[in-house]
């Protein structure tokens, strides 16, 4: 079983409050113009929450990163991200310390788009996963995190929707 992640136990302010956030068990940090993290319980600018009521909105610009990084490691990292690539042309990609790369998404996305990623990889364990996007004042969502370790998935690891099966 994987853990889950979803903002509510944090005190939503609806605005910017930081520039990293303290989790039971990784810290999320952004980098942008202080403070460019903030918790919400209402939908902004076209993010909104995937599960229970709190989310993470994160404004960025181009090539600056959102960094996960983890107390223990894991194999298995998946997320909701809201209302990314609607503010311009470019790309969201993943990567983590381990090696693995992932182009997650390309533009143009609609306004309140949402979308599942998720990445698993039996040979090797991580702590640091990092989005870095490439769109001048992008602004996007982020909410249900799902983390781990997994020892089996029968599925490939590029069927990305089969993948998110397994965070059900």
């Amino acid at each position: 079983t994987l853990a889950l992640e979803s903002f509510e136990d944090l005190a939503a302010a609806n605005t910017f409050t930081a520039d990293s956030f303290v989790l039971p068990d990784f810290t999320v940090t952004g980098n942008y113009t202080s403070p460019c993290l903030g918790i919400w319980n209402e939908p902004f600018v076209g993010g909104f929450a995937t599960d229970g009521a709190n989310w993470l909105g994160y404004q960025t610009s181009d090539n600056l990163t959102l960094v996960f990084e983890f107390d223990v490691p894991i194999n298995t990292f998946g997320l909701y991200i809201t209302d990314w690539g609607d503010f311009g042309t470019g790309v969201l990609t993943f990567a983590n310390e381990g090696g693995d790369f992932f182009q997650v998404a390309v533009t143009p996305q609609s306004n309140g788009n949402s979308m599942f990623f998720g990445a698993w990889n039996d040979s090797m364990i991580f702590t640091i996963v990092t989005f870095t996007q490439t769109i001048t004042g992008e602004f996007y969502g982020v909410d249900e995190i799902y983390y781990g370790m997994t020892s089996t998935v029968a599925v490939e690891a590029k069927d990305w929707s089969a993948v998110k099966a397994l965070f059900d």
